[in-house]
């Protein structure tokens, strides 16, 4: 199987990885989070391409992606770290 590094633009690296059914999972390199989605690699990659070199908007170099696949690429937070933060916002 296939497995790609890539980096954000604000230098977050990530490991690509793709799964034998077609599905692909994306780690936050020197973490546990990570996110898996079912898209191939190749299509993720093209789409990481436009986003990061040629600087497209990230919802247009993913439309397939939701807006919590994209925002763990922009932040590497995941929508639970995202809800505690916010939860742990309300309460002070």
């Amino acid at each position: 199987m296939l497995t790609l590094r890539r980096f954000n633009p604000n230098g977050i690296q990530y490991s690509l990885n793709e799964n034998y059914d077609g599905s692909t999972t994306i780690i936050k390199s020197n973490t546990t989070k990570s996110i898996k989605v079912n898209f191939g690699i190749d299509a993720i990659s093209q789409a990481w391409y436009n986003w990061h070199m040629k600087g497209q908007l990230i919802q247009k170099a993913f439309p397939f992606f939701n807006a919590d696949e994209r925002e763990f690429l922009i932040t590497g937070m995941t929508p639970e770290e995202w809800s505690e933060m916010l939860e742990k916002q309300v309460e002070e």
